[in-house]
């Protein structure tokens, strides 16, 4: 990549982390001070969650970690009573996850709003344990296990006794990975059958299935907005896939290169953009598509050239201008996995110069009585138009504002 431009600057509290930037692109390795591992999970406007396990409290042990999208400082969410801990969904001021608990021997789904103290456990009563993978804001869904240890897809609505089992009666096991609008997708396992991508909206009965084949595996693990993410497999490996609700919609992501894609999957979705990675002859690639295999972004290749020999997208949230995506990649320097932000910002438009009326002469009082002239509605041949910002809205305030900042040495607002 000739065209790259790398800066690099530290982060206040966060270790060894450090920001890449690349036509629009800002990569931070967000790794913790005290951190021997590190990985982001998932992607929210209000921040990332993840794994992380700490030196201070052993390798091995995971602990529950949020960083705010204000800070650069990861918080420990593992509530008191637990040794370890992991959120592995994001959305609005909620996450969601599970932690362990020593004194009774088991694991709870459980949501948290930004602090340990906030954390409320999920678990259903009579479970063995329970897992949330993912939340919308108002729904949540994970899995729990029965007595017999199998997995049952598992729906709550903030509390544990708002739990509704998901689990449908073909099915020998089943997972909910992803929630929105009422809609949860996520597997069945059937017997002679396989795994199966499906999708519920709020009870056992209303499954569907999203697989387009009857014969090979396919799983569903996230859905914003009618739109649905996962892997299909077939004759020719894994293909990252994207539907709007039925089988027949399955749209096939995996990038139209044959060389060097292997395989791909699709974990996460959010307003048109997907993520996820996709296998070259070199280990995985975190990826970004906008809904076809075209649009593909090899995010892999925005990272500092050797600094990670694989990397996967775990997470993605957008505004339609931003776009935040979460994830995690193998460190060559310490070769340990650590949590990685990319987040794309389009560069605001630049405002005019104060030579308003481009006579090479300023700045002069004649620029700002041409300005007004101008904003008045009257003609100036020489003039530059009133979209001083050159934000496409005019005229208004802000154009004036604008004018005045760059008048006075500043620079647009």
């Amino acid at each position: 990549m000739n065209n790259k431009v790398m800066c690099v600057q530290a982060l206040a509290c966060v270790a060894g982390s450090a920001s890449f930037a690349w036509a629009g692109w800002t990569v931070t390795t967000a790794h913790p001070t005290g951190g021997a591992i590190s990985r982001a999970h998932a992607a929210g406007g209000a921040g990332v969650g993840g794994r992380l396990e700490l030196i201070a409290t052993g390798t091995g042990i995971s602990r529950a970690g949020f960083l705010p999208s204000s800070v650069t400082t990861w918080s420990d969410l593992t509530p008191a009573g637990a040794c370890c801990g992991e959120i592995l969904g994001v959305s609005g001021e909620d996450q969601v996850g599970w932690a362990t608990f020593q004194l009774v021997d088991r694991s709870d789904a459980g949501i948290w709003r930004g602090t340990a103290a906030s954390w409320i456990s999920l678990h259903p009563a009579g479970m063995r344990y329970s897992v949330a993978y993912a939340t919308d804001g108002v729904q949540q869904v994970g899995l729990a296990t029965n007595a017999s240890n199998r997995w049952r897809a598992s729906l709550w609505t903030g509390t544990a006794a708002s739990w509704v089992n998901l689990h449908p009666a073909i099915a020998t096991e089943s997972i909910a990975y992803g929630v929105h609008n009422g809609q949860q997708v996520g597997i069945v396992n059937i017997d002679g059958v396989g795994t199966r991508a499906v999708m519920w909206t709020g009870t056992a009965q209303s499954m569907i299935e999203l697989a387009p084949s009857a014969t090979w595996p396919s799983y569903a693990y996230a859905v914003h907005s009618g739109q649905q993410v996962g892997v299909v497999y077939g004759s020719n490996g894994a293909r990252a896939t994207v539907w709007n609700g039925t089988p027949a919609s399955a749209v096939n992501l995996h990038p139209p290169r044959p060389a060097p894609y292997i395989d791909s999957h699709a974990f996460a979705v959010h307003n048109g953009k997907q993520v996820g990675y996709a296998t070259t002859g070199q280990g995985p690639h975190a990826m970004l598509w906008s809904n076809t295999a075209a649009s593909f972004v090899d995010l892999h290749e925005l990272l500092p050239v050797d600094s990670f020999s694989n990397s996967y997208a775990t997470g993605v949230w957008t505004d339609g201008s931003t776009i935040i995506v979460s994830g995690y990649g193998l460190a060559n320097s310490v070769f340990a996995d650590r949590a990685i932000v990319w987040t794309f910002a389009p560069d605001a438009p630049a405002c005019d110069d104060i030579d308003f009326n481009n006579n090479g002469v300023f700045p002069e009082d004649q620029d700002v009585i041409d300005f007004f002239n101008v904003l008045s509605g009257s003609a100036c041949g020489t003039c530059s138009d009133i979209d001083f910002n050159n934000n496409d809205v005019f005229p208004e305030d802000q154009d004036v504002i604008d004018f005045f900042a760059v008048l006075a040495g500043g620079n647009c607002v």
